[in-house]
């Protein structure tokens, strides 16, 4: 069901391709309240919830990085850590980053956001 959402996602978003990362145009930019909601709505978790830590975790910047003491870093809207083992390609684009985050949720729950 994960991939059918991402091509749902992708068609909504009009993106021709799933791996180019952050389209043109998002590159810098900071997703807004109203978008970023839609996005996580997609998924059985607490949109608010989710929505608060994105704002924490990277002022719902597309592109936001955090390279942590340990030596891992966090990318993308939900700072997915690489301790995960997702690809950088997915982690720096805005769905995967979403799907991956929701992936991490699933197992972990919201702990696995320090913010939470």
């Amino acid at each position: 069901m994960g991939l059918e959402i991402l091509i749902a996602l992708a068609l909504f978003w009009q993106w021709d391709d799933l791996d180019q990362g952050v389209p043109d145009g998002f590159h810098g930019m900071q997703m807004s309240d109203e978008r970023m909601t839609e996005l996580l709505a997609w998924y059985d978790w607490d949109v608010d919830t989710m929505l608060r830590i994105a704002r924490a975790e990277s002022r719902l910047r597309v592109e936001a990085k955090n390279t942590n003491r340990n030596g891992t870093i966090d990318r993308g809207l939900l700072q997915v850590n690489s301790v995960h083992g997702f690809t950088i390609a997915c982690l720096t684009d805005v769905l995967c980053n979403i799907w991956a985050a929701h992936q991490v949720w699933l197992r972990q729950g919201y702990g696995a956001w320090s913010t939470y």
